[in-house]
């Protein structure tokens, strides 16, 4: 994995643009500029780590952000079971 990361930042260093997929999110926060957040197949945030920890109200990791940015998008369970 030290490997992979290492070139995905030096290619990112010389301006190579990446798009990565991962359910890692600590690796996301970890090399990526810019995150987005999918929720049921739909965009719901895009920022940089800072960004989106400032729009939760959250400091700590990015899986809290996840889980608070993915909670507001989803319905409440009432409106699922009506």
């Amino acid at each position: 994995i030290r490997i992979v990361k290492d070139l995905l930042k030096e290619r990112s260093a010389a301006g190579t643009t990446i798009f990565m997929s991962t359910h890692t999110l600590a690796i996301a926060e970890e090399l990526a500029d810019r995150i987005g957040i999918i929720s049921r197949g739909e965009l719901i945030a895009l920022g940089t780590a800072g960004e989106l920890k400032a729009r939760v109200g959250h400091d700590g990791n990015l899986e809290e952000v996840f889980l608070k940015l993915t909670e507001e998008a989803q319905p409440a369970y009432g409106e699922i079971a009506s």
